[in-house]
């Protein structure tokens, strides 16, 4: 027999770990607590109404009558909080109705940190409340820190690689190198550089060979199931100059040496170039053949013979606010636009078989004509995923009946004219993006139709001048936006 203050009627464990908002911390204490049905289905309501109206998962907060319900569930009992916080501050479980009352003696037992993140912020401000009267952490001692740098993420992401079942779902390596490559690429560019991981961790993965199967559709699954269970991706950009040289303490940068991959951009597959005249010479991509993964930012080359002609591995092409750079026959005054066609042509059969192994291309700020045509559209049949934001009267009928590989397009804060049936012949396109884009005054409905039998998700927002927007046949439609 325990003794009585080791006792407790009610153990409520809630393991959110993986931070997704504080309307799923309550649902997680109210299915601990067996709540009512009646419960449960408010959750649901609120949830659907949130859907509609577009608000994400992160600002949805409390329901107050599922605190009253809470609170009343568990007055007067003497009951144990295991509490797994995910999130990035201090939580008082006051607020969902679990009252530590010092007269019942109740008691909380939390965690914070853990699943790939680390935050010494947090350690301070804990130890300076008032509300947490014991505090363990460990320390590496006089132990090399890389190695528990090593110990605590193949740890972590043992935990990804099994689901709740105890089943493995993930090679706990390649779960274990992905979350290395995805800390140490942040650091070295932490300043410098946007990755989007929303959008791009899986992408970076597979595409730079860290996630490397033979069946390539087993291998996007792999990175799209890490992409959502592994909540390290937001790495702040913002740090000063102290917390920087905390961050460095805590960070696995000190370990880039034992990459492979991490040499010179010339024999590794990616790697990072700066330019201090904002120049990129075509040859400077001569010997990266097994380049992977290149992005270019804010930088001029010649989109006739551009540098990435040479990298015959690239999968993953991002550009980024570039601009052309005038040669002497695009500056030649006789030099007319069906010239720069053929000089485009021209070179499809030598130099542009580097576009026949992309995977995903990203555009952003950068005009699209030339690498959205006709004929280097022709070239990409192993495209998966095609990004373009803030193009220029981006004319979208050179992708009908050229993108059958697609899985993803997102087309967003553009100005784009479009035939009716663009979408077609888009037959293993899951996700559409459609948002913020000024379309031309005849370009009034936007349709997809039964031809895109694998689409899932489509988001359509705020987009100037549409009218009708339609979906018939698309029987695999689960998540479905729209908003004027």
């Amino acid at each position: 027999m325990r003794p009585a203050e080791l006792q407790f009627e009610k153990i409520i464990h809630i393991d959110c770990s993986k931070w997704e908002s504080r309307r799923a911390m309550q649902r997680e204490i109210a299915e601990q607590l067996n709540l009512p049905n009646w419960v449960m289905e408010m959750l649901d309501k609120q949830d659907e109404e949130d859907d509609f109206n577009g608000l994400d998962q992160g600002s949805r907060t409390e329901i107050a009558q599922v605190v009253r319900e809470i609170y009343q569930t568990t007055q007067n009992h003497r009951f144990l909080v295991i509490l797994h916080n995910g999130s990035s501050e201090e939580i008082d479980i006051f607020d969902f109705g679990l009252s530590l009352d010092r007269y019942a003696n109740s008691k909380i037992l939390w965690t914070f940190q853990g699943r790939f993140r680390i935050a010494p912020k947090m350690t301070d401000s804990v130890k300076k409340s008032r509300t947490t009267d014991v505090i363990l952490s460990a320390s590496s001692g006089e132990r090399d820190p890389r190695e528990h740098w090593f110990y605590l993420v193949r740890e972590e992401a043992a935990q990804v690689a099994f689901n709740k079942h105890g089943h493995c779902i993930i090679d706990p390596g390649i779960a274990t190198n992905c979350v290395l490559y995805a800390l140490i690429l942040s650091w070295f560019g932490l300043r410098i550089n946007d990755y989007d991981w929303a959008n791009h961790s899986s992408n970076y993965w597979v595409c730079d060979g860290v996630i490397a199967l033979t069946d390539i559709d087993k291998a996007w699954q792999v990175g799209n199931v890490l992409q959502h269970e592994v909540p390290l991706l937001h790495i702040n950009t913002r740090l000063n100059k102290d917390e920087s040289a905390v961050m460095a303490s805590y960070h696995p940068a000190r370990s880039a040496e034992l990459m492979p991959y991490w040499t010179t951009t010339t024999t590794s597959t990616f790697g990072f170039v700066v330019s201090p005249c904002g120049v990129i010479p075509n040859n400077t991509f001569r010997h990266s053949h097994r380049l992977g993964v290149l992005k270019l930012s804010r930088c001029a080359f010649s989109f006739s013979s551009p540098p990435f002609l040479y990298c015959q591995g690239l999968r993953f092409l991002w550009l980024d606010h570039c601009q052309d750079l005038p040669t002497r026959s695009t500056t030649d005054h006789h030099h007319t636009e069906a010239d720069k066609e053929d000089e485009l042509d021209s070179n499809t059969t030598s130099l542009w078989e580097c576009f026949r192994s992309l995977w995903v291309l990203d555009l952003r700020c950068t005009d699209c004509d030339w690498i959205l045509s006709a004929r280097m559209m022709d070239l990409m049949t192993q495209l998966r995923e095609l990004n373009v934001m803030g193009a220029e009267n981006l004319d979208m009928s050179h992708l009908r009946g050229r993108m059958r590989n697609i899985r993803k397009l997102r087309v967003t804060k553009s100005t784009c004219f479009f035939s009716n049936h663009v979408f077609s012949e888009m037959e293993s396109m899951e996700l559409l993006v459609f948002s913020g884009n000024y379309l031309e005054q005849h370009m009034l409905s936007l349709s997809v139709s039964a031809s895109n039998s694998r689409l899932k998700a489509v988001i359509v927002d705020g987009c100037d001048g549409l009218k009708v927007v339609t979906f018939r046949g698309c029987k695999e439609l689960e998540n479905l936006f729209i908003k004027g």
